[in-house]
């Protein structure tokens, strides 16, 4: 995922990693971690407002200016 992101930010296209690991994400501009297993980084399968919530943190990092890498916050 490092590599696709840095290949898009390169080329100008801004991104967000929704990752559960923060270790091999750090350095990235826009980081989302949430405490899900891998595989799941938008919570568990059938939750949808889980996932509604996890996308619309994400998409609210666009709006970051300086690099940000944080928790997702809700349930």
């Amino acid at each position: 995922m490092r590599l696709v992101a840095t290949a898009f930010e390169q080329a100008g296209f801004p991104t967000v990693v929704v990752g559960t690991l923060r270790s091999p994400l750090a350095g990235l501009p826009r980081v989302l971690i949430t405490r899900y297993e891998r595989g799941q980084n938008f919570g568990a399968p059938g939750d949808g407002a889980e996932h509604i919530a996890i996308a619309r943190e994400a998409l609210g990092l666009f709006d970051a200016t300086e690099p940000v890498l944080i928790n997702h916050t809700s349930n």
